[in-house]
């Protein structure tokens, strides 16, 4: 994301230069996130979920043969992360949680989490969207969000994992960070605002 792109260059973003949001068309990834909202919605399933991928891919893309066969793919997509949610057995409290989090030396840092579930075992997880894996572990976002969705859960940081959902690979994976991480992680933040400034 763009906070891992200003992290391996801060200098070419200071003083907010370069951080600009740009807008395209929608892209069928984009249609496939959304249309898992509707197997999460009260009283939605996957068949609703299909149903919502068809219709905006009707809308929003030309039919082409390339296109239907992506449908085709992403159908198939949606089917994987069903199964594997359903594995899970986590019980889904919020999606498209928008987090905005206060400023840090002048840097207001926002986003939003597809997806916080309530763990049968205890605690929560967050999980975000990857096309394909990656070390997305390795991000500093990642420690951050377990300690901004604790706030946001009035619960400890302890009590919180974050993860993914590997649409290539049709799997979860998460990860809770110890205290120590995350303070890192903080002292990371705080020195990439200051040196952005």
């Amino acid at each position: 994301g763009q906070l891992e792109t200003v992290r391996k260059n801060p200098a070419a973003y200071r003083g907010g230069r370069g951080l600009t949001a740009i807008f395209g068309g929608v892209s069928s990834y984009r249609l496939w996130q959304l249309a898992t909202r509707r197997i999460h919605s009260q009283n939605g399933s996957l068949e609703e979920a299909i149903d919502a991928l068809e219709e905006s891919f009707g809308r929003n893309l030309k039919d082409t043969k390339h296109n239907r066969a992506r449908l085709d793919e992403l159908v198939d997509g949606l089917e994987d992360y069903y199964e594997d949610f359903c594995k899970l057995n986590h019980h889904v409290i919020e999606v498209a949680k928008r987090l905005v989090v206060p400023p840090i030396d002048g840097l207001t840092l926002s986003g939003e989490i597809p997806r916080i579930d309530l763990v049968p075992t205890g605690g929560y997880a967050a999980y975000f969207f990857l096309k394909e894996s990656t070390k997305w572990a390795d991000e500093l976002r990642m420690p951050l969000v377990q300690a901004w969705c604790a706030a946001a859960l009035h619960c400890t940081r302890g009590e919180v994992s974050v993860g993914v959902y590997v649409v290539a690979d049709g799997r979860h994976e998460s990860v809770a960070y110890d205290a120590n991480h995350i303070a890192e992680a903080e002292r990371e933040l705080a020195d990439l605002a200051h040196r952005l400034k």
